[in-house]
C-alpha cells in the first residue's frame, strides 16, 4: 500500500485525506456500538494517514491501560510493551490529554524500556494524540489514537492524526448514545 501511495504524490495524498476524513465521518456515524466505531475508526485511519503503518487505540478503562482496537497484531503488541513498562507516547497521551511523539524511539530518553523494545520491533516513530470522550454519565474517559511508523511521521499526518482524534471521539460517543 505504501508504494501505491507514493505514487499518489502529495496532491494524492491531500485528495485522499479528504476522501476519507468524509467516509471516516459517515462510517463513525453508522457505527452501531462503540466497539464498532474504535474498529472503524482504526481502518479509517490507516487509510487516511500514509506514514501510519500500524494503528491503535488506547483507552483507560477503571484505571487500566488497553487497547480496543488496533490495525494489526503487532499493534497491539507495541501498546501492550508499553503498559508492562508503564512508559511510551500512548500512556502519556492517554493519561495528560496531551499529544506525545518520537521520531526515533530507540533513542528517546523518556523511554529508556520501551522505546528500544519498539525499535527491535521495527517501529521507528510513534505519535499519539489524545481521544476525550464523554460517557452516557457525562464522566470525562481518557484515551489515545496512536500512529506506528517504520519512518517519521510528518508534520500534516500529525495534524491530520488529532482531526481524526476529534471526529472518533465524537463518533464513539454517538454509538454510545444508541
Amino acid at each position: 500500500m505504501r508504494g501505491e501511495r507514493a505514487l499518489l504524490g502529495v496532491d494524492g495524498h491531500e485528495e485522499r485525506r479528504e476522501i476519507g476524513f468524509g467516509r471516516m465521518a459517515q462510517a463513525l456515524l453508522e457505527a452501531r456500538t462503540p466497539q464498532e466505531a474504535l474498529d472503524r475508526a482504526v481502518r479509517a485511519v490507516v487509510d487516511v494517514v500514509p506514514s501510519a503503518d500500524l494503528v491503535s487505540i488506547t483507552t483507560i478503562d477503571g484505571g487500566e491501560l488497553r487497547t480496543p482496537a488496533g490495525s494489526a497484531e503487532k499493534a497491539f503488541e507495541l501498546d501492550e510493551v508499553q503498559y508492562d513498562h508503564g512508559e511510551g507516547a500512548c500512556v502519556e497521551a492517554a493519561r495528560s490529554a496531551a499529544t506525545c511523539a518520537s521520531d526515533d524511539l530507540a533513542r528517546d530518553p523518556r523511554w529508556p524500556r520501551f522505546g528500544p523494545a519498539a525499535a527491535d520491533r521495527g517501529a521507528q516513530s510513534l505519535v499519539s494524540t489524545p481521544l476525550p470522550v464523554v460517557d452516557s454519565e457525562g464522566q470525562q474517559l481518557r484515551g489515545a489514537l496512536n500512529a506506528y511508523s517504520t519512518g517519521e511521521i510528518p508534520e500534516a499526518d500529525r495534524e491530520a492524526l488529532s482531526a481524526l482524534a476529534a471526529e472518533t471521539a465524537l463518533g464513539l460517543a454517538a454509538a454510545r448514545a444508541r
